[in-house]
């Protein structure tokens, strides 16, 4: 077994330290159920907790695992603890899962999504589910809904809700396979934004979205699709280490998940290097002592301290790389791109 490279008591003080420049004095608001579009109409619900820092609050995007929802146990905790320490958090439903099941017609003209079962020409659905994905593009489409969420955070930070520039990553088992893929995209991705001209010309930023997540933390990270009746694997290796050396994560797992064990070792030392590159002195991988459970089952467990484990190592990362100043996104002037699935294997 390994822990995390820092030690934990000072990392904690540092950790207090660091949140605490970013706090400002008042009492966490409650949730408030949200939902937001992707580039092709599907309708995203989710849960956001606000920050208590106004535009100093971080941001956290928090990717359940497919075949869930965001209300199974264990998110909920998390976005409580990461908002505790001032972040603004995002919970949400993938397309076709919990509540994000709602498209519109314009969802069936966009090539791919006539794939999905039951499709009849002429009479398109107004509902989807993740049951009726058949192919491996039906899945990966999911990161526009990453996508999607990160522009709904973009507008919370216009109206000085939060800085979605200094943002962390948490992803369970597949999801995390599917994060690893939209920040691949996110730091190949230049900002597009319309001008204020009649009519609009786009505009580049010339800024990588990438440069806004600060870190990323995966809860027992699985390449494989086991969801009812499909089977896939997925093939992370070549999306983490396109981003090895910008951006740092925390691979966490139980001590007895023998395959999540594995797994993460696999993409730590031998995809990644991080075990012997001390440049990557920030990419981490753990075990949680003393349990074989998985994914967001080691969230919500007193006696683990996974929710410690993950915010002691943002703090450090953060610490260590330093939080970017707010500036305004203009997220209602940003395109929303369909994410290139193809150009990032």
């Amino acid at each position: 077994m390994r822990q995390l490279a820092f030690g934990r008591l000072p990392c904690l003080l540092l950790a207090g330290f660091i949140l605490s420049c970013w706090s400002q004095t008042g009492r966490a608001a409650e949730p408030e159920r949200v939902r937001f579009a992707t580039f092709d109409e599907v309708e995203i619900h989710g849960t956001y907790f606000p920050g208590d820092a106004g535009n100093n609050s971080p941001c956290a995007l928090l990717l359940h695992a497919l075949g869930g929802s965001s209300r199974e146990e264990g998110w909920d905790s998390l976005a409580k603890v990461f908002q505790k320490k001032h972040f603004a958090v995002l919970l949400f439903d993938f397309r076709g899962h919990g509540e994000s099941t709602s498209v519109t017609p314009n969802f069936w003209t966009v090539p791919g999504n006539q794939a999905l079962r039951g499709y009849k020409p002429g009479k398109p659905k107004d509902q989807i589910s993740y049951k009726d994905f058949v192919t491996q593009q039906n899945w990966l489409s999911l990161v526009n809904d990453i996508e999607a969420a990160k522009r709904f955070l973009d507008r919370k930070n216009d109206s000085k809700d939060c800085n979605s520039s200094n943002l962390v990553v948490v992803g369970a088992e597949s999801s995390a396979a599917l994060g690893s893929l939209w920040i691949a995209w996110a730091w190949k991705h230049t900002r597009v934004q319309l001008t204020d001209t009649f009519p609009p010309v786009p505009v580049n930023r010339n800024q990588l979205e990438g440069q806004d997540i600060a870190c990323a933390v995966w809860l027992s990270f699985s390449p494989h699709l086991a969801v009812d009746k499909t089977k896939m694997t997925l093939h992370p290796d070549s999306w983490l280490t396109q981003v090895r050396d910008k951006v740092p994560m925390c691979f966490l797992y139980g001590e007895q998940d023998t395959k999540a064990k594995t797994y993460a070792l696999h993409l730590h030392d031998s995809v990644l290097r991080a075990k012997k590159d001390k440049k990557l002195k920030l990419t981490v991988e753990t075990a949680i002592e003393k349990t074989k459970l998985s994914g967001r089952e080691l969230l919500a467990k007193p006696s683990l301290d996974t929710e410690e484990l993950i915010l002691t190592y943002v703090s450090k990362v953060i610490a260590d790389r330093g939080s970017n100043p707010w500036t305004e996104r203009r997220a209602d002037r940003t395109r929303l791109f369909r994410v290139p699935i193809e150009s990032i294997r």
